[in-house]
């Protein structure tokens, strides 16, 4: 049985009076990519790629922990840009086969009456084979459990933007400002 799930966030965070731009803090995505997660859980792969193993999730009845390659990047208009191009599901082997992951997100500063914020959004689609012993799940108590997976993992990116981005902002920020004095 296929089942696909889908769920999407957006954020709009204040930016605060710093010496140094939000923009070049945008195309440090070594150091903001380690706010999208935990650091240990985060492998740098490639120039602009990572390797990002998610926190261990129960999905009915199935123990999984998702494995997503991502590539984060900031285009040259300033908008910093994430997207899965690889994954992996460890736990059940089953699942592996008949599973697919697409995360895509954006992150950009905007500027009104003098203020900046930074403005944000998140998709995140999960299609899964779900096992013979499944079937007779009600198909809403799948597709509940799996969009409520869903926004919870987004909820989590969320929350972790909203607590830790301005004060790595400021952190970052007054290094630079340092280095240039």
């Amino acid at each position: 049985m296929l089942s696909r799930f889908s769920a999407d966030t957006s954020v709009s965070i204040p930016v605060p009076d710093a010496p140094v731009s939000v923009d070049g803090y945008l195309r440090d995505t070594d150091r903001l990519v380690n706010l999208l997660g935990n650091p240990r859980r985060i492998q740098k792969t490639g120039s602009d790629t990572y390797r990002i193993a998610l926190a261990p999730l129960s999905f009915v009845m199935l123990d999984l922990q998702p494995i997503v390659d991502l590539r984060i990047w900031t285009e040259p208009n300033g908008t910093l840009r994430l997207q899965s191009i690889g994954y992996e599901v460890k736990g059940v082997d089953y699942i592996q086969y008949g599973f697919t992951l697409e995360l895509s997100g954006r992150l950009y500063p905007t500027i009104r009456k003098g203020s900046t914020t930074l403005v944000g959004r998140a998709m995140l689609k999960v299609g899964v084979q779900l096992p013979p012993i499944l079937q007779f799940t009600p198909q809403s108590v799948i597709d509940s459990a799996g969009s409520a997976l869903l926004s919870g993992i987004l909820a989590t990116i969320s929350s972790r933007l909203h607590q830790h981005l301005i004060p790595d902002y400021a952190s970052w920020a007054e290094e630079r400002d340092r280095q240039v004095a």
